[in-house]
């Protein structure tokens, strides 16, 4: 899950593909923390229309 830093990255595609994983892995925190955020303010919103 989490990569080694002391390694050095070998180059070529194996380089890319750690950086893809990180990338796919920071993308689905950036999209979960955002899902959280909107469900929030629909959750509030829903609230204030039923009082």
């Amino acid at each position: 899950m989490f990569e080694r830093i002391d390694v050095p990255a070998r180059p070529g595609t194996e380089n890319r593909d750690r950086h893809e994983k990180r990338f796919i892995h920071w993308r689905r925190n950036e999209m979960a923390l955002h899902h959280k955020l909107t469900v929030n303010k629909t959750e509030q919103t829903k609230k204030k229309g039923t009082k």
